[in-house]
């Protein structure tokens, strides 16, 4: 698994994280939560922790060139 970090700063960059969130469910498919717990797909969103996760090191890349760099 591969987390990457995401900030919270203002306003906007709690926007460009649901726009990556869309952009993630668009590429990868859905992020199967129960509650607060990731059940199923490849990706995940955690809020909490402040960090996508991904169970393939390619879809952290291709994220990261998206959203990151």
């Amino acid at each position: 698994m591969t987390k990457i970090p995401i900030s919270f700063e203002n306003d906007s960059s709690i926007q460009k994280i649901y726009e990556m969130k869309d952009w993630c469910t668009d590429h990868f498919g859905p992020c199967i939560m129960a509650g607060d717990r990731w059940i199923g797909g490849v990706w995940c969103l955690d809020l909490f922790d402040g960090t996508f996760t991904f169970t393939q090191s390619k879809d952290a890349l291709i994220f990261t060139l998206k959203w990151i760099l």
